[in-house]
């Protein structure tokens, strides 16, 4: 009897334990624009693993100016060649994971077409009513709102917004979540916090190059702690203004920032530097290295953080990064469940070694690591 009471107790422990895990989210955002890159950096729908995600975000559909309606940003990939459909069917893989739309980032943000559609309500409503049309003819489980950034003028609209659109997909068991700064002027100056924490499903917090090329001196564009422009900072930040620690889902990259050192012999944290660092073989974007890129080069010397407080650094030459490597992805996923966050956000999934060609780390070595991290793996 005695044994079999054990036995009982290390059941219900590991299945306590299993739940816990379960119950952290790890949502991975998909680029369809990855599809370009040549030779074993090409990324395609097929080399995600629903698996290794509890929610998978299409990145990016666009808001048509004329419109104001969702348009797919590249036709040619997403619907003629079934990028939505290969997407969305990752669910047949496994049924759990939600998959959902990304409208927004970077590029289509730079007008003031966002602030037009917020501030007018007849627009908003068009807007929403097209969405849900739009995504039911797809099959995502929901929008991910990726507007970078709101002005000060866009904050209430902006929450009025996201409140209608709660509204409106909730009864029909669709997601609202959003992407939103982790700079805490930023925070103060576009979100009407307790608004968006009472009507997105998730937030997920950029805490990812806070620091760059940019400040003019080296340093770690997403570390954990240090000033108010870390992982730590822009949560505490998000929680003080009143969004609750498990409707918040910490962003981590998937690379690393890089700079251009002034002075080479002068390699440390805080070093002047003289702009970005040159673009990667594959990602061909000035300032930006994918973690593959990192891993597979020939550093000079990479160094750890002995505080615990930042990943690592590397340099060579004239070239310096600031990025996250498996073991401090775990650390970061300690603080998240710490702290009582939902779970962690990766961008993105073509920048991590997906196919285990470059790193000699496996398949997916960051992305396994924070599943590990969470208890998922």
């Amino acid at each position: 009897m005695q044994s079999l009471n054990v036995l009982v107790v290390a059941l219900a422990t590991i299945l306590a334990l299993n739940a816990v895990a379960d119950a952290y989210v790890v949502v991975c955002y998909y680029t369809n624009w990855s599809s370009y890159r040549q030779g074993n950096a090409k990324y395609l729908p097929e080399d995600v693993d629903p698996n290794l995600c509890t929610h998978v975000i299409y990145s990016f559909a666009i808001l048509d100016a004329n419109t104001y309606q969702l348009k797919p940003h590249d036709a040619g990939l997403d619907i003629n060649q079934g990028f939505y459909q290969k997407i969305v069917g990752l669910k047949q893989k496994n049924p759990s994971v939600k998959v959902l739309l990304a409208i927004g980032g970077w590029a289509d943000s730079q007008t003031n077409k966002y602030s037009l559609l917020v501030a007018d309500g007849s627009k908003r409503q068009n807007f929403i009513q097209n969405a849900l049309s739009f995504l039911g003819q797809y099959g995502f489980d929901g929008l991910d709102l990726d507007w970078e950034y709101p002005a000060p003028g866009d904050k209430q609209n902006f929450g009025v917004f996201v409140k209608e659109l709660k509204a409106a997909f909730q009864p029909k068991g669709l997601l609202v979540t959003a992407a939103v700064s982790g700079a805490g002027w930023k925070i103060d100056e576009a979100y009407d916090v307790p608004t968006l924490a009472n009507n997105l499903d998730h937030i997920h917090i950029m805490a990812y190059d806070l620091k760059a090329s940019w400040d003019g001196h080296t340093d770690h564009h997403a570390a954990l702690y240090g000033d108010a422009l870390t992982d730590d900072g822009a949560v505490s930040k998000w929680m003080q203004l009143g969004a609750p620690a498990n409707k918040l889902v910490l962003g981590m990259p998937m690379y690393g920032r890089t700079w251009n050192l002034a002075n080479p012999s002068q390699t440390g944290i805080h070093a002047a530097s003289a702009g970005a660092g040159a673009a990667g073989q594959y990602t061909q974007e000035g300032g930006i290295l994918a973690y593959y890129e990192i891993c597979s080069m020939d550093w000079t010397k990479v160094v750890t953080d002995p505080t615990g407080k930042m990943g690592p650094y590397a340099y060579k030459g004239n070239l310096w990064t600031s990025y996250d490597d498996p073991a401090f992805l775990k650390k970061k996923c300690e603080y998240v469940k710490q702290k009582g966050l939902a779970g962690a956000m990766i961008w993105s999934l073509d920048q991590d070694d997906f196919n285990g060609k470059f790193c000699n780390q496996g398949r997916y070595p960051l992305l396994t690591a924070i599943n590990q991290g969470l208890g998922r793996k």
